[in-house]
This record gives C-alpha cells, structure tokens and sequence, in this order.
C-alpha cells in the first residue's frame, strides 16, 4: 500500500480561510509536516496522535520530508506558508 501527501497552502495572515476540504486532511492526517510560519493554532485541528513536525523551506522539501510517512502506508498533510 502507498501512503497520500496532500500539500495545503496556508494564508498566514488569515489561516481560517481553510476550505472543510483541507480541514478534513488536516483531521485525518497520521502525519502534519508545517513551515515555521504557520500559526501553531492551525495545528490543534489535528489529531492529538498524529506526529507534527515544522520542516524549514517545506515548499521545496515537502516530497523529501515525507518519504519515509509514505513509505509506512500513512497519510501525510504540509501545511505550507502562501508567500
């Protein structure tokens, strides 16, 4: 089985414009790799045992970041900063 990256962009200056579809990933995701910028906030909508992790430069990093999530079968959201 493969794991699933969902890559979210994330309106810094207002964060709560998420769509219920991006709400609904961050819910179910095993795994919530962030930019450092993101409102920490935004991270409570995960599940408290999903594992977070702020990964500096995500945009470029995302693929690299979670290879070894995808490996394991797990469902992996990065919350990246729209710039």
């Amino acid at each position: 089985s493969v794991g699933r990256l969902d890559v979210i962009p994330v309106n810094c200056i207002a964060p709560d414009l998420l769509t219920l579809r991006d709400y609904r990933l961050i819910q179910g995701a095993d795994v919530i790799l962030y930019d450092e910028a993101i409102p920490a906030a935004l991270l409570e909508y995960g599940r408290r045992d999903a594992r977070k992790r702020a990964v500096p430069d995500l945009a470029a990093k995302a693929g690299e970041a979670a290879a070894d999530a995808l490996g394991r079968a797990e469902r992996v959201v990065a919350l990246v900063a729209a710039r």
